[in-house]
């Protein structure tokens, strides 16, 4: 077989990749095998029933945010490449902000100090947030915010240089949006969402 299925979680046959995961599943606490060094982008993509995933010392990739839509899920990690702080993880540099959960974030998150890159993905699903402080961030990369039905007015800060297609799609309850004179705005960034855009001067 080209895939090895445990608990509910699919992998390649040589368990060095997890491919995805049945949705369906339940999982109190799922360590990822020591043998697996890529998690794969959207591999566990709005599976509820998983409440705890410890990423283990041998990962050392993370495709773009594989726990969209686990809204009841916290993140540990025992991995020097990767720093787990309240549920979040950034890469080992803090620099860049790689997985979000529902769980994690709640209602008001602030981007720590450092991050400059929120990457692809990162907030996606997260429907109980309401408030976000980008602080010093500078790129807001894709489909970040995509279905954050709990934002309703944001603030961009004069740093963002980037934000990505599909940001902030389909965050349907989002009314206003303040953005910098010199923010790129890649296309569809606001699809499906019918916020007021200001540009400041």
């Amino acid at each position: 077989p080209h895939y090895v299925i445990e608990n509910g979680v699919i992998y390649n046959k040589f368990k060095t990749t997890i491919v995805g995961c049945l949705n369906g599943s339940q999982i109190d606490c799922l360590r990822i095998p020591e043998t697996v060094s890529l998690i794969n982008r959207n591999s566990f993509w709005n599976c509820k029933g998983i409440k705890k995933i410890v990423i283990t010392k041998n990962v050392d990739r993370i495709g773009y945010n594989p726990f969209a839509g686990c809204e009841n899920l916290i993140i540990e990690s025992e991995n020097d490449n990767f720093v787990v702080k309240n549920g979040v993880a950034y890469d080992k540099t803090l620099t860049h902000m790689l997985c979000a959960t529902d769980k994690a974030i709640g209602k008001k998150f602030t981007v720590p100090d450092g991050i400059t890159h929120i990457n692809r993905g990162v907030f996606s699903g997260c429907k109980s947030l309401e408030n976000i402080d980008f602080n010093g961030v500078t790129y807001i990369d894709k489909s970040s915010f995509t279905n954050c039905v709990g934002l309703t007015d944001i603030y961009v800060p004069d740093t963002v240089t980037y934000i990505g297609e599909w940001a902030f799609a389909y965050c349907v309850n989002l009314k206003k949006v303040s953005i910098g004179k010199n923010t790129f705005v890649d296309k569809n960034a606001f699809n499906e969402c019918s916020a007021v855009i200001e540009r400041r001067n």
